[in-house]
């Protein structure tokens, strides 16, 4: 893993995995599922998307699997609250646009990936 400025960040390719840092605190486990897309008046990358892998902002049943907005991310917690399986999808993602200069990324290196890949492989193939 490495700690990157946003500058750096914003050259990292499309499926970089990563947690925003800051100071001894990591955020969401993202995805970077694209590049900037606006560049600033002065030439600098503007903002980027990404999947939020641990969160319920990619739940959902229309579309590319996003929920269509907090009404319908309510309903389904609140069915999945009541014992309801409800499916995750992973392809939803979201424009970051936090334009922070200063953020800083927790960005995981390929043997890390592989070594969150193996955990998950490893996890029970059934739930209660």
């Amino acid at each position: 893993m490495r700690i990157l400025n946003r500058e750096a960040f914003m050259r990292c390719p499309e499926g970089t995995v990563f947690l925003d840092y800051k100071p001894h605190y990591f955020g969401h486990l993202s995805i970077k599922t694209c590049g900037p897309k606006t560049l600033k008046s002065d030439g600098h990358l503007d903002d980027f998307y990404r999947i939020d892998v641990d969160t319920l902002l990619n739940v959902g049943e229309h579309g590319k699997g996003s929920s269509s907005g907090s009404d319908e991310a309510f309903s389904l917690m609140d069915r999945a609250l009541a014992g309801e399986r409800v499916d995750l999808h992973f392809d939803g993602d979201s424009r970051d646009g936090m334009f922070d200069e200063e953020a800083l990324f927790a960005v995981l290196d390929p043997e890390d990936v592989q070594r969150l890949i193996a955990v998950l492989a490893n996890a029970p193939k059934e739930t209660p």
